[in-house]
């Protein structure tokens, strides 16, 4: 599920703090494992970047309704 890096079925804050830990690798989650690329591909652009952060950000803000 896009977004859910921590397979709860949501996506949360921690979602977003486990991106931002795998993007300053601090955590040894793999972004060559398909299923990881897509949960951390947030905008969905084919990249996993800072900007699938701030998009994770704005949805659980409220200013993006889907993901």
């Amino acid at each position: 599920m896009t977004g859910d890096l921590d397979g709860d079925g949501e996506v949360t804050v921690n979602d977003v703090t486990e991106l931002q830990r795998i993007l300053a690798e601090f955590d040894d989650l793999d972004l060559s494992d398909p299923a990881v690329f897509t949960a951390a591909d947030f905008n969905k652009d084919g990249k996993v970047n800072i900007r699938d952060v701030t998009c994770g950000q704005r949805y659980l803000a409220g200013f993006i309704t889907e993901l």
